[in-house]
């Protein structure tokens, strides 16, 4: 999994102090968003079912942290890679949040619920691709 924050438009104090709040917490994984971590393929026991590589690309924006900071923004990008299961006939692609299924975006919102709390704007774009493991 890699999580990017970039946060713009906030006090350089505020700013410098979440910055090294999130660098701590260490959610950057370069392989991951690079595409270069080892593949791994899941342990099958179909011969109904194939084994594809999925990849949860979801891009929150909130602006306006309240009145105190009405110009702030934050993006926060999250990559996830799994291995899952699919048919044999299913074919490599992506879909975007309007067809993913409404888990993933319950989860994002459930993660996300303080956040709506506390920023004045937020939009969620979530996409899900699936390729076949070589």
């Amino acid at each position: 999994m890699h999580i990017n924050v970039e946060i713009n438009n906030m006090p350089l104090l505020v700013k410098s102090l979440l910055d090294t709040t999130l660098s701590q917490l260490q959610l950057a994984d370069d392989q991951c968003m690079n595409g270069t971590a080892p593949v791994q393929t899941c342990p099958l026991f179909s011969t109904s079912l194939m084994t594809k590589c999925q990849t949860v690309n979801v891009i929150m924006t909130a602006h306006g942290l309240g009145t105190l900071f009405p110009d702030a923004s934050m993006v926060t990008t999250l990559m996830m890679r799994s291995c899952v299961f699919t048919d044999l006939m299913s074919k490599d692609g992506c879909s975007s949040q309007d067809s993913i299924g409404l888990d993933i975006i319950k989860s994002v919102n459930a993660l996300t619920g303080r956040l709506h709390q506390q920023w004045n704007n937020i939009t969620i774009h979530a996409v899900v691709c699936q390729t076949s493991i070589q």
